[in-house]
């Protein structure tokens, strides 16, 4: 332990008072621009709500300090003294979502009195200090480990105790900087676009129906040739066939046959299930790197259905292109396209994936959303193709979205959505889809309301406000 955080201190030390100051102010914006703190509430996860968290019992919880996939935050036994500041530093320069954070501590104590609640509140309240935005991310999975043993209290003050910060693997997760160069990413969208081979707008549904009758020809010969025929024509002694039945027979509406477009092919599965009920011609849909899955899946869809599908209105946004994580409702990087031409979309969208240069996380959804008005309204609702691990950063203005918007959700995992999309359909009175489930009932929602997404429960304070409850 005494080893672990003398390496937290040589690789973490500030310098002096000014840049100290300097740091802390670029950290500060940092965490606004990163993690959303724009968003028009805080504490969407309370601290009430971490502590009721069912402990784990372990004997001791081990931290590998070399691996890159993590970042630990130290406590001394039994104290809740923390460096807020050194804890800022420590998180600044990470870019990747938060996936999970584990706390831990020791069940071990000297004192009757002792009270493990009020020090793990302590504590968490230090770290909400250094991360106010963690406590606005829902999809950050908590676990509680409580080290349980026959240690000596010498020993015990040896273990590791505080928080174990798990960031997404860059295999589940490419980002806006990511594994992948935007060239190699549109080379994987042609790639997987290889795997899609287009059918006609039929496909072959199963119901049992009668055949119509058929009659069988008089001669021999022509018999054994299967030959049938449709009437009776001048020969009244042909005989009539056996009533027959057949299963299947062509339906006139979506066909279309593709390989293996991701695991999660929610866009694929809403937009088949939903286009013709919502009767939507536009799509907004985030085209930065970690989105190129989901952007094959939107030109599979156009590529299958071609000038049948509705959807010829589209806005491809990037965030910004060469100057990312710009002001709220004027960053940019959003560019308008009316077409039903499978090649001239798929241009555009490398066009539009080529401007951008990366950025922080969180994207300028709804700024797209009014930018799409802008440029045709004729339209009921909205389409938005959104990614559920980069919330949406212009909240604030949402109020100015006039019309539902029908959210696909990419990339949910374990049935959560991020809180920023639920408050956006509920805002404009949308739905919200993702590959596990659809939600089409947002809408009927009232303050107090209790209600199940996924597999969280929240509780609807009104004017967009939500927060999870047990």
């Amino acid at each position: 332990m005494e080893q672990l955080k003398n390496d937290l201190n040589l690789n973490h030390s500030i310098g002096n008072d000014s840049s100290l100051i300097r740091l802390i102010n670029k950290v500060l914006i940092l965490t606004v621009l990163f993690y959303g703190s724009v968003l028009s509430a805080q504490d969407v996860v309370s601290i009430d709500y971490i502590l009721a968290s069912e402990p784990l019992e372990i004997k001791e919880y081990n931290v590998n300090i070399h691996d890159t996939n993590l970042l630990v935050l130290p406590f001394d036994y039994a104290d809740s003294k923390a460096d807020v500041n050194k804890f800022k530093k420590m998180l600044s320069n990470v870019q990747r979502p938060i996936e999970r954070i584990d706390f831990v501590y020791t069940h071990y104590r000297v004192s009757e009195s002792f009270n493990q609640e009020k020090l793990n509140r302590a504590r968490l309240e230090i770290f909400r200090k250094a991360a106010p935005y963690v406590f606005d991310n829902n999809l950050i999975e908590w676990k509680f480990y409580e080290q349980v043993n026959e240690l000596s209290l010498d020993q015990n003050k040896k273990l590791f105790h505080g928080f174990v910060i798990h960031f997404l693997d860059q295999n589940g997760y490419t980002g806006n900087n990511g594994k992948l160069t935007t060239e190699e990413e549109i080379k994987e969208i042609e790639k997987l676009l290889k795997t899609f081979k287009s059918s006609s707008t039929e496909r072959t549904v199963g119901e049992i129906r009668e055949l119509p009758t058929k009659y069988v020809p008089i001669l021999k010969r022509k018999r054994k040739k299967g030959i049938l025929y449709d009437s009776k024509f001048l020969w009244i002694w042909r005989k009539k066939t056996p009533v027959s039945y057949d299963t299947t027979w062509i339906d006139k509406t979506i066909g279309g046959k593709y390989g293996y477009l991701g695991q999660d092919t929610v866009v694929l599965r809403t937009l088949r299930n939903y286009e013709d009920v919502w009767k939507c011609s536009y799509v907004v849909e985030d085209v930065t790197g970690s989105m190129y899955p989901y952007i094959a899946q939107t030109l599979a869809w156009k590529k299958m259905r071609l000038d049948s599908s509705l959807i010829e209105h589209f806005v491809f946004f990037n965030d910004g292109d060469s100057k990312p994580d710009g002001p709220i409702g004027r960053s940019g990087g959003a560019y308008y396209i009316k077409s039903h031409d499978f090649e001239e979309i798929g241009n555009e969208i490398s066009r539009v994936m080529r401007k951008g240069s990366g950025g922080m996380g969180p994207e300028n959804n709804v700024e797209a959303t009014l930018f799409a008005e802008k440029k045709y309204d004729q339209t009921d609702s909205y389409i938005l193709i959104a990614d559920n691990w980069a919330p949406i950063r212009d909240m604030k203005i949402s109020n100015k979205i006039e019309k539902p918007t029908h959210i696909i959700l990419c990339g949910v995992r374990g049935g959560k959505m991020h809180h920023s999309y639920i408050k956006l359909a509920l805002e404009t009175g949308g739905t919200l889809h993702t590959i596990e489930e659809d939600i089409d009932d947002i809408r009927q929602m009232k303050p107090g309301d209790i209600f199940k997404m996924g597999k969280q429960k929240w509780k609807y304070l009104g004017k967009g406000k939500i927060i999870l409850v047990r």
